[in-house]
């Protein structure tokens, strides 16, 4: 009887592990810029991974019809968002010094590190 307890027990414990574990693959990282760049210059745990951001718009860049925001970061390390196409009237909104608040997926480090497919959740003007 007591075996069998501990059997059902050990089972229900693993299910509800492997449901965590799945639940939490796919939630967003939430860092700072400046945590970023710490976090990244570490390690490239994050790559791949879906990072949403808080920080300062430093420069807005545009070529034909992309956009992007480079986010003042730490040490001479930048992050740059390309932003999606359905994000192009909001980003004509931002100004330089702008706080935002940007979800996209984390793809490495050149001379700045670098977020793709973003989307701007929030904005705060200065």
């Amino acid at each position: 009887m007591k075996v069998k307890f501990i059997s059902i027990t050990l089972i229900v414990v693993m299910v509800a592990i492997i449901a965590y574990n799945h639940n939490n693959i796919n939630e967003d990282v939430v860092l700072m810029s400046n945590e970023l760049v710490d976090k990244a210059t570490v390690h490239d745990s994050l790559i791949d991974k879906s990072i949403i951001v808080y920080g300062t718009v430093k420069e807005k860049l545009s070529t034909n019809s992309k956009y992007a925001l480079l986010l003042e970061g730490r040490n001479e390390k930048n992050i740059l968002c390309q932003l999606n196409e359905n994000q192009i009237v909001k980003t004509k909104k931002i100004e330089i010094n702008d706080r935002v608040k940007i979800r996209g997926i984390y793809k490495g480090k050149l001379s700045d590190l670098i977020l793709l497919n973003c989307e701007l959740l929030d904005h705060t003007y200065d």
